[in-house]
């Protein structure tokens, strides 16, 4: 009867379990054909359950360029990926022992050149202390959008959502992270117009929603057995006891008891058909049906269909279809009446690249590795951690005096990190690079980089930096410390490490007599091991 009452167009697709058409392949053929976009045409994808509807709409974001959203209100921070690697920035940056989110952003990290953002957290910890949360996570969003293509206009948007939503949170009373992460994370933005997006969602959400075409997945195919308590009613409609059900066969066994299993069989029937009214009635135009054949229980919705429309399906896998099929002329746009005839369009003038593109590279991650995966999320890896706090502490070192040491064993850095700094510093030849010398001398703390040579767009962060000055405040000599925190045994010895880590201390030596105008030689490039600890002069 709902079909019947269309306007337009309806049909029944059957989709096989196994092969070449899944669920998910049926509807993005579907919408292919439809063009909605293009069109003009409002689609709403109806499924049972909220997994469902996650499931496709992330496959059709994978698979298609169609605007996708689930529900009527997007959730920016939680239905993409960019802006769940912000939470897990937000929540790292609260709670740096997270070692879920911890893993994450080493997750991140690997699949991309670009600058850890496990770093970057340490720098965000302080925004959030220091400043307003709207432009701590403005700044958190710049870490991410490098990651990020330049024409994915949807995780540009989401994340430009979120900064709004973070400056709106700054009215709200609480005013701790843990308050912004739960209200970034919970906030939902309403959508524009239908006609501007595919909305999936479940068949209940969508009551009293209209969409000009409906594809409605029914995947009821098996009939559950309801153990809540159920009344039993008389002839007159009245309930004259309850029951918690029993097993089927006990109740099939006592007449009284299976003439109440009918009344439960029969009422969830009258469920599920109203569930698949709801569903069919959101259609203005056309509806699209599918459903899976394979292995369906008497008593289900699709086995109700199946008894009505048929199971024989033609060459193109329809089962059954009403209406007028040319419903979708009045959406398509007419071609123009005098075409520009082919050879006569408007030259647009052409012209060569100034230069070649720029290939990004970052000297720290010149030697690659490989990565096993669940080394990412290992709840007792703490390296990484570790190694950010350590260089967050030596950030904190100017120069060494009577002071440092005090002032560090009273900060918030762990015990396990002071104790690394203060054995460093103790090492004669380590202590020396942190006294300050006689003659002018400036000192660079995490001071990050870019320059282009060739076609590489290279970027990097000096740890640390001294530059020596003469009387007249010119630039003589100049020292690269880096800092790591390389874990030195058999496996890995001193010299390997030392090794592995020299093309990036020779392409900091060079960044930096760009910078400076100093020549390379004048230079001196050091790697102090956090973990012996030893200073290494390159």
């Amino acid at each position: 009867p709902a079909t019947a009452q269309l306007s337009g167009y309806a049909c029944w697709l059957q989709s096989e379990k196994e092969g070449p058409h899944t669920r998910n392949e049926l509807i993005l053929q579907q919408l292919q054909a439809l063009d909605p976009i293009q069109n003009g045409i409002s689609v709403g994808i109806l499924v049972r359950k909220n997994a469902d509807a996650n499931e496709v709409a992330d496959y059709l974001r994978e698979q298609s360029n169609f605007p996708v959203h689930t529900g009527s209100a997007i959730k920016p921070a939680t239905d993409n990926a960019a802006g769940v690697c912000l939470l897990k920035m937000l929540r790292y940056a609260a709670h740096p022992g997270d070692t879920h989110a911890l893993g994450y952003l080493k997750m991140v990290a690997e699949s991309n050149d670009t600058p850890s953002l496990i770093n970057a957290t340490a720098i965000l910890r302080q925004k959030l202390h220091s400043g307003s949360y709207g432009h701590a996570v403005s700044w958190a969003s710049d870490q991410i959008r490098p990651y990020l293509k330049t024409e994915d206009h949807r995780h540009q948007q989401r994340m430009d959502q979120l900064i709004e939503q973070a400056h709106q949170f700054e009215s709200e009373d609480s005013r701790d992270i843990d308050s912004l992460i739960s209200y970034l994370e919970s906030c939902q933005i309403g959508e524009s117009s239908d006609s501007n997006a595919i909305i999936v969602e479940t068949v209940h959400k969508s009551k009293g929603l209209e969409y000009d075409v409906v594809i409605l997945v029914n995947e009821d195919k098996t009939v559950s057995h309801d153990r809540s308590i159920r009344p039993h009613y008389n002839a007159a409609g009245e309930a004259e006891w309850i029951l918690e059900p029993l097993k089927k066969e006990l109740m099939q066994s006592d007449v009284t008891l299976d003439e109440q299993q009918v009344q439960i069989q029969s009422q969830q029937g009258f469920g599920n058909l109203c569930t698949l009214y709801v569903g069919m009635t959101r259609a203005k135009r056309a509806l699209y049906m599918i459903s899976d054949f394979e292995r369906v229980s008497t008593g289900s919705t699709v086995h109700f269909l199946r008894e009505q429309l048929g199971d024989s399906a033609d060459d193109d896998r329809i089962l059954w279809q009403t209406g007028d099929p040319n419903w979708m002329a009045e959406f398509i746009r007419p071609t123009p009446a005098n075409p520009t005839p082919r050879g006569t369009e408007a030259l647009i003038p052409q012209f060569q690249p100034a230069h070649p593109r720029l290939q990004l590279t970052l000297p720290s991650q010149s030697n690659a590795k490989n990565t096993i995966g669940p080394k990412l999320f290992d709840l007792g890896d703490t390296s990484s951690a570790f190694g950010t706090e350590v260089h967050a502490a030596f950030e904190t070192i100017e120069w060494l005096d009577a002071s440092t040491l005090p002032s560090l064993q009273q900060s918030h850095y762990s015990e396990q990190v002071i104790d690394c700094i203060e054995r460093c510093l103790c090492e004669a030849a380590i202590g020396d690079l942190f006294t300050k010398p006689s003659l002018p001398s400036d000192v660079w703390r995490e001071r990050s980089f870019s320059y282009v040579e060739d076609d590489q767009f290279i970027n990097g962060t000096f740890d640390r930096v001294h530059l020596q000055k003469d009387g007249s405040g010119k630039i003589t000599h100049a020292t690269i410390i880096d800092f790591k925190t390389d874990r030195i045994h058999p496996s890995n010895t001193l010299e390997q490490a030392i090794t592995f880590h020299r093309a990036q201390l020779e392409a900091y030596r060079k960044a930096l007599s760009r910078i400076i105008l100093l020549n390379p030689s004048q230079i001196q490039a050091c790697i102090l091991f956090t973990s012996v600890p030893v200073r290494c002069d390159l």
